[in-house]
């Protein structure tokens, strides 16, 4: 996940991916007062990718844009910018609001930095900045979160604050594009890129809308400049545009949708099931979430290559990775990418002098930070912890740096096995914190399996529940690895065979999605982040 060359300030030459990343139960959401609801997604639900509301507003964008927004970026532009805030305004109207506020804060910001000669003012605009979008992301994502305790604090000192009389709602997809206006005001303060004078051009930066919700994070430098050009019409960019969309709604509907079940029971009882099932329920959600979310990612990355945009790749087959680092160069790019350059280089360089242990306290810094971003919540900060501590034992070994540069091999071999399961083990042993509704429920969890282990060792040959995870498990890791090894043709050998399989993909597609008459359209995990 983080560099260790601490002598590279600029991601500017970083190589990115461009190949080849969730529904979100009500018991999945932590207990809260219901006066304060904690996420904008348990409110409103509009317009998923995996609804048909979507299905029917992708095609009448993508005629619009090339059609009518053909002429000209600007009228291409126009078109994408529309379909943004339209789409975004499905979940509330007012959050329209705070993405224009936080556009128009750093479109600004950079126009000022950028023209400023004056290094004390270049700074004191970008902190600035910077406190202005902090400020924004922590109101309303970890209000709810330090309120309580702020309020136990006054009471011991004889003030009395009620903090049931404030409703904070997150807005969907804030913490993506607070992030996307960081990185360009920090790139700008570097002298990375230059600020954009068109505002509607930087404004489609930050709303596209199959980015908005759930990312990829993207940077300027990689899709301001192909905002800037008109975008011609490729054939076969949009076909694989729609064979991503494809691949995602699968992984989404067929896989993820269909582990929910079980792993919500499984979470929701798991103090009187034996502890398999609870084994079985923790690899069951890794690959919810992992289908659920690189579902998500591949869907935004095939719309986007329908209007002749590229954006990177946020999953990189992360449970075949032999080691954490190669794990997290592998889970969820974008943000390891970005906390990389913009949190964890900073800090080693500032703390360099401190030699290794300046580089473990920015380990563990940029961990806490990553848990933070996705949630406002202890079980959180302990997975960011976690998984911080897991990463540092790799610092004191060479192998160990190799892999946090990048320099894995991409083939498996047998074996890689051994290695390959230790490290999805104890990526595991994090997710039960990640999945947990609180701390407290992530040790309980843990003390259940262990204690049933020792107690009733005979139930590890039960698992009630929790069988039928792997029967979405492994036909996903089967594909992954086809497409992983470049082996996948040879499912699709013959003109009749691959015609009949894209048949058989759509129609299981669409019988998945025809389960939100039953069930609902589920969310996408990643929304409440």
């Amino acid at each position: 996940m983080y560099r260790f060359n601490i002598k590279q300030k600029s991601p500017k030459n970083r190589r990115f991916l461009l190949e080849t990343d969730t529904a979100l139960p009500k018991d999945f959401l932590p207990p809260h007062n219901p006066q304060i609801p904690y996420f904008a997604i348990a409110c409103f639900a509009q317009m998923n990718f995996n609804s048909i509301e979507f299905l029917l507003f992708l095609p009448v964008v993508f005629l619009a844009y090339w059609f009518a927004g053909s002429r000209s970026k600007t009228s291409q532009n126009a078109v994408l910018l529309v379909a943004s805030y339209f789409m975004y305004m499905q979940w509330h109207a007012w959050f329209a609001i705070i993405l224009a506020a936080s556009t128009c804060i750093n479109y600004f910001a950079g126009l000022s930095i950028g023209a400023s000669g004056n290094q004390a003012r270049r700074k004191w605009l970008l902190r600035t900045a910077v406190v202005a979008n902090i400020g924004i992301l922590a109101w309303f994502k970890y209000f709810n979160f330090f309120a309580p305790q702020l309020a136990h604090f006054l009471q011991a000192r004889g003030i009395h604050w009620n903090t049931d009389s404030l409703s904070i709602i997150l807005p969907v997809g804030l913490s993506f594009y607070t992030f996307h206006g960081l990185s360009y005001i920090l790139d700008i303060y570097y002298k990375r890129i230059q600020p954009e004078k068109n505002l509607p051009d930087y404004a489609v930066f930050i709303s596209f809308f199959p980015l908005l919700v759930a990312g990829p994070i993207e940077r300027a430098t990689h899709l301001l400049p192909q905002l800037k050009e008109q975008r011609p019409f490729r054939y076969l960019q949009a076909v694989a545009g729609l064979r991503l969309i494809l691949w995602g709604m699968l992984k989404k509907a067929a896989v993820a949708d269909s582990l929910a079940t079980s792993v919500n029971y499984i979470f929701t009882n798991y103090e009187h099931l034996p502890p398999l099932t609870l084994i079985l329920g923790v690899i069951g959600f890794s690959f919810q979430v992992y289908a659920d979310f690189s579902g998500y990612s591949d869907i935004a990355r095939g719309a986007a290559k329908l209007f002749g945009l590229e954006v990177f790749v946020n999953f990189n087959f992360p449970f075949f990775s032999r080691n954490i680092a190669e794990y997290w160069s592998r889970w969820h790019i974008s943000l390891s990418t970005w906390l990389s350059d913009y949190v964890y280089t900073p800090l080693a360089i500032r703390w360099r002098n401190s030699g290794r242990q300046g580089i473990f306290a920015a380990i563990i810094c940029t961990f806490i930070l990553s848990g933070l971003w996705h949630g406002a919540g202890w079980n959180y900060i302990a997975w960011g912890i976690l998984n911080g501590l897991l990463y540092l034992p790799l610092v004191y070994s060479k192998k160990g740096i190799k892999s946090i540069l990048g320099n894995y091999k991409s083939a498996v071999t047998v074996a890689d096995t051994g290695k390959i399961l230790l490290t999805y083990s104890l990526v595991c042993c994090t997710f039960i914190f990640f999945r947990a509704g609180s701390l407290t429920d992530a040790l309980h969890y843990i003390r259940c399996i262990c204690s049933g282990i020792f107690t009733h060792p005979r139930s590890l040959l039960r698992a009630p529940q929790g069988v039928s995870i792997l029967a979405y498990i492994i036909p996903l890791l089967l594909a992954e690895y086809a497409i992983m090894s470049g082996k996948a043709h040879i499912f699709f050998s013959g003109t009749v065979i691959r015609r009949l399989a894209y048949v058989l993909a759509i129609a299981v597609t669409l019988y998945c999605l025809n389960f939100y008459n039953e069930r609902g359209v589920i969310d996408f995990i990643y929304f409440q982040f």
